[in-house]
């Protein structure tokens, strides 16, 4: 029997952590305002505090203006780099004014108590009209597939 012998480690950096959406609309990327994540009952962001509503979430973020610009500008350049359709929610971490990039969410999760579109009503999006954005375009992008 053959082992891997792969190993990644990550360092651990302890930060202001956001998530930064991106949603095509009318054939342009838009960057959503980003959304402060802060664990209260875990130090991480982990499935219990998601899930058990165990954290404070606050949109916009308070972060300063040139970070949040930054951060949006990472968010819709991985969203194209990775060749996303519709939407996208990448996380990330702050630490001294330097962004690092966690994750990018390509199925991000869509109820209404879910990041994504908390950052569209922000954005003047109810969940509803962002609901029939996603699935609008999805079709568009079907027909277009022969779908």
């Amino acid at each position: 029997m053959k082992k891997n012998q792969s190993l990644i480690l990550e360092e651990y950096i302890k930060g202001t952590e956001i998530s930064v959406g991106v949603i095509e609309i009318n054939n342009q990327l838009i960057s959503l305002p980003p959304i402060e994540i802060i664990p209260k009952e875990s130090e991480f962001f982990d499935y219990k505090s998601k899930y058990s509503g165990q954290n404070e979430e606050i949109v916009p973020a308070r972060i300063e203006k040139q970070i949040e610009n930054k951060a949006k500008e990472l968010a819709t350049t991985v969203h194209k780099l990775i060749k996303c359709k519709t939407i996208s929610r990448t996380d990330m971490i702050i630490r001294k004014g330097e962004i690092f990039i966690l994750e990018i969410n390509t199925i991000p999760g869509m109820t209404q108590e879910s990041l994504l579109p908390k950052e569209a009503k922000e954005f003047d999006i109810s969940f509803e009209k962002l609901i029939n954005l996603i699935i609008e375009k999805e079709l568009k992008y079907g027909e277009k597939k022969g779908l």
